[in-house]
């Protein structure tokens, strides 16, 4: 069933906010901001009628045809992004504006975080294939919703721009042209995405629990970067997202607590960064070109070099079948995206104290082993194999007996006298010389 506008009712009209009141000052922000930050690619096009940009191209990865449930699925993934990003941004933002004293930021950035809290809410209620299923007729309404949210939080975002036009703070204005560029992009989705939703369902179910061809078809490309490392003490952690932005939102995040990170846009990439390196810890997105972030986990976990190491997962798809496979394949913890920033840094703290035990134990184990066979070699050297072997297996018993026996005790005239006079090794080779001439006399 299509959706159908009433031009008779004004409130359901979507309204989309225009994107002329951010063109000068996004233009002038993101020059300046790509100019000084010279280790930070940006591939992302200015934005004019002339140039072609990522909101111009049709959505990558069409969900017409697939089941409704795979569909509902990938209008998710598709929304939940660019409104984590949002989150993500407004959130360092106010912590950066109380850091640096612009406490007058803060209500606008309170405003914009949340509102998109707000779209997040709206997009678990209503985003759920069997209410879809049953009735779609709410759709239309979610989508108008999540369309004046998006104006609302561009506006706040275009009066921020404004009163930071004299900061010369351009990472700060960047985060403010990202959290603008997530607004318009959510209100695109929102247009194409969930009329495709009300299209004739395809009476098919398809689990999300494992690697799929059905998987791979609500997957959406994305472009690549280089990966990035930042100095830390805290740990070595591997980001793996096909979203810059999530990248990008981690990595910040994780830099300033002190942690080394580096990320990478693929499974592939990610499986062959551990292998020529070392990490600490793997954030791991489920939904991925290529090789998906299940397929990934498998991996890791099939090889004795990296099965140990803790991997999190993070998806915008919480169905409660992949967050089974995900722990059973060996996951250390799930979380749905966007995450709670401090229960991410809380679960991350926590699977790096217990890598730390394991790598503890596991060093600790390999010296007692290493430890213990000094042991056994210098039990051998003093005493025949057989006792040695019944000594060590806790036997109380360890010699044989013999009916009639007759001990030999003998004492060595002024012994103390003579080691004390002569090198270590002419004592010992003496006394060898002694007690094989006594085996000698107990043979014959």
């Amino acid at each position: 069933m299509g959706i159908t506008k009433r031009r008779s009712r004004p409130a359901a009209t979507i309204m989309r906010p225009s994107r002329s009141i951010f063109r000068g000052s996004w233009k002038k922000s993101r020059r300046g901001w790509r100019q000084s930050s010279n280790d930070r690619r940006d591939r992302r096009p200015e934005m004019n009628a002339d140039t072609p940009n990522e909101r111009n191209q049709p959505l990558a990865g069409s969900a017409l045809g697939l089941p409704l449930n795979l569909r509902v699925i990938k209008a998710r993934h598709d929304l939940v992004n660019p409104i984590g990003h949002i989150l993500g941004f407004s959130e360092m933002l106010l912590e950066e504006a109380e850091e640096h004293g612009r406490a007058h930021l803060r209500p606008e950035l309170d405003r914009i975080r949340q509102t998109a809290g707000q779209m997040m809410e709206q997009i678990d209620t209503a985003l759920d294939a069997q209410k879809i299923q049953a009735d779609p007729r709410d759709l239309p309404v979610l989508a108008r919703r999540l369309c004046e949210q998006a104006a609302q939080i561009a506006a706040a975002a275009e009066t921020l721009t404004r009163e930071t036009r004299a900061l010369k703070d351009e990472a700060f204005k960047s985060d403010l042209s990202r959290i603008a560029e997530a607004a318009f992009r959510t209100d695109e989705l929102a247009r194409t995405s969930l009329p495709s939703l009300s299209e004739p369902v395809v009476k098919e179910t398809i689990s999300l629990a494992g690697p799929s061809q059905a998987l791979a078809a609500v997957q959406s490309a994305h472009s690549d970067t280089e990966p990035g490392s930042a100095a830390g003490k805290e740990g070595a952690i591997l980001v793996v997202d096909d979203s810059e932005e999530n990248r990008e939102l981690l990595a910040r995040r994780l830099s300033r607590l002190g942690y080394s990170v580096q990320t990478v846009d693929s499974g592939q990439r990610a499986l062959d960064l551990v292998a020529a390196k070392p990490v600490d810890l793997i954030l791991l997105d489920i939904l991925m070109p290529g090789l998906d972030g299940i397929e990934v986990l498998e991996r890791l976990k099939d090889n004795p070099f990296t099965r140990d190491i803790p991997v999190i997962m993070l998806s915008s798809a919480d169905q409660i079948d992949t967050v089974v496979r995900c722990i059973t394949l060996g996951a250390d913890d799930f979380l749905p995206k966007p995450f709670n920033a401090t229960l991410l840094m809380a679960r991350i703290k926590s699977s790096l104290s217990k890598k730390r035990l394991r790598d503890q134990e596991t060093a600790f184990l390999t010296r007692l082993r290493a430890e213990r066979d000094i042991s056994d070699s210098l039990l051998l050297n003093i005493l025949p194999k057989p006792i040695a072997e019944r000594l060590k297996q806790g036997e109380q018993n360890i010699a044989d007996s013999f009916a009639e026996v007759t001990v030999l005790f003998s004492d060595f005239v002024g012994f103390s006298k003579l080691s004390a006079g002569i090198a270590p090794k002419m004592l010992v080779s003496r006394l060898n010389e002694i007690f094989s001439t006594f085996d000698q006399l107990c043979e014959q």
